[in-house]
């Protein structure tokens, strides 16, 4: 009889045990999704808050000045600097790869051409304003469409009159 009683003492703490294991795995993998879903939600504020300086141009009715280009070239210029190290669109081992940091704003101006602003100095921004005053009393208002990366981060604005 003291075998048997020892014998449910030991399968009673071998089931405590494994009952605090399964929890302790429960815990850890629940734990982990949590963590991974924080993650993923700064990511995404992230990318939000990022996207936030060029979104706010985005439209379809023509409302931006050649002065907003230039402040969103300057942007795009800002963000392709801190990106560019070491790392830019081309060829590299045979293969054709895309910075997907890299934003670029292009502008039509009154003669038709389109150009890559965020390349551009400022000399280059104050004759583009100068041309879009010639003979006129009012600035010329430009709407604005964005393309994205596959990550999601802005890759192109085009500013059309």
């Amino acid at each position: 009889m003291e075998n048997a009683s020892n014998a449910l003492i030991i399968a009673g703490g071998v089931l405590i045990g494994v009952l605090i294991l399964s929890l302790a795995v429960y815990l850890f993998a629940d734990f982990g999704s949590t963590s991974a879903e924080i993650n993923k939600k700064t990511q995404e504020q992230q990318l939000v808050q990022f996207n936030s300086k060029f979104t706010t141009y985005e439209s379809t009715e023509k409302k931006w000045t050649v002065y907003d280009v230039v402040t969103v070239a300057g942007y795009a210029r800002e963000n392709n600097k801190y990106y560019t190290d070491g790392e830019s669109d081309g060829l590299v081992d045979n293969t054709y790869f895309e910075n997907n940091y890299k934003i670029t704003v292009r502008f039509e101006s009154i003669n038709g051409t389109t150009d890559n602003l965020q390349d551009y100095n400022t000399d280059y921004y104050n004759n583009a304003i100068q041309d879009d005053q010639k003979n006129v009393t009012e600035l010329p208002k430009y709407s604005c469409n964005i393309t994205y990366h596959d990550n999601g981060r802005v890759k192109l604005l085009v500013f059309k009159k």
